[in-house]
């Protein structure tokens, strides 16, 4: 987990040197961050950083069978989904750091990813 840890540290010095003493953020807006783990050990380093929409795939799903009994058996398949462009899951996917601003209703509108994207931008991991 250290290229992890050493990346968020760097993601949090980059926003406090930009806050100027005011909010790390826009007011409701904060950050998804999906790191991916790089080499057999995970100590390997990112392909880079991306700015990216959340993907909302859901790759679980359940699946329910009548027992005959009276009851269901519950299991859950792996049905993984393409990424969607530009989306977190196709960033990691490539070995890329990814961040998707997002706000209580999911993603941000485009304003805020802009400005976002304009505070991290050149952020390297």
């Amino acid at each position: 987990m250290r290229p992890t840890v050493d990346f968020a540290v760097k993601l949090i010095d980059r926003l406090r040197d930009r806050a100027n003493s005011g909010p790390l953020l826009p007011e409701g807006v904060g950050l998804n961050i999906n790191h991916p783990v790089v080499g057999a050990d995970g100590t390997g380093t990112a392909a880079g950083v991306a700015m990216t929409l959340q993907d909302p795939q859901q790759p679980l799903e359940p699946d329910f069978t009548d027992s005959g009994d009276g009851t269901w058996k519950v299991t859950v398949k792996f049905a993984p989904r393409p990424p969607a462009k530009g989306g977190d899951v196709e960033a990691v996917i490539a070995d890329k750091i990814a961040i998707s601003p997002m706000s209580v209703n999911w993603n941000t509108g485009p304003a805020h990813f802009a400005g976002t994207s304009a505070l991290l931008a050149g952020l390297r991991p």
